[in-house]
């Protein structure tokens, strides 16, 4: 069972099993290990229900919020979910110029930072999805590539090379296709690569 300390309306801790903490007066570290339910509940701990953290490959790390139940003494914790980027973002300062990518150079014969022809971009998650999966399909055929050259790959490897491709291929045309995140989050949890390393 996981606990909130409660004061004025407010949750104002997390105690954890181990550490000593504070509740209307010092707890020891094996309070949580040694105390009944109705214990904590004597000495103003909530009954926390803890939310689904954000999965951070999709989401940035938000802080958590409470809402608090006075008449059952507990605690609800939730996230906010704020996605991250879907597609890449070309940038703009505060008047929205465009910005550009930083590179050394020199002002008034002096080295300084300053503007490149290229444009600033951050990569949205489209961007870094198909990077991460073109990174798998290069490290799984890694360990085969020479063997192709020299002639000297099997019918299993050269089949398993195949699945590889195939699989990087669906995955690729299917981010390609894709409009929002929730058909990204899909797509990255159908990748079924070969279980065996080749």
């Amino acid at each position: 069972m996981k606990y909130a300390i409660v004061h004025e309306g407010k949750v104002i801790g997390l105690p954890q099993v181990g550490h000593s903490f504070d509740c209307n007066g010092k707890r020891s570290a094996r309070f949580l290990q040694n105390a009944t339910e109705q214990e904590c509940l004597d000495i103003g701990l909530y009954h926390l229900v803890e939310g689904t953290k954000p999965n951070l490959r999709f989401y940035w790390e938000a802080d958590p919020t409470y809402t608090i139940d006075e008449s059952t003494k507990t605690v609800t914790q939730s996230y906010t979910l704020n996605s991250r980027i879907f597609n890449d973002r070309s940038e703009v300062d505060q008047d929205n110029n465009p910005m550009w990518v930083k590179v050394l150079g020199e002002v008034d014969g002096e080295p300084a930072m300053v503007d490149s022809s290229k444009r600033l971009v951050t990569k949205g998650l489209k961007t870094i999805w198909t990077a991460n999966f073109k990174k798998t399909v290069r490290d799984m055929l890694k360990p085969t590539d020479s063997k192709v050259m020299d002639e000297t790959i099997t019918e299993e490897e050269s089949t398993k090379r195949a699945t590889i491709i195939a699989e990087g291929e669906r995955l690729d045309t299917a981010i390609t296709a894709c409009t929002g995140l929730d058909g990204l989050i899909n797509i990255v949890n159908s990748q079924n690569w070969p279980r065996e390393i080749i």
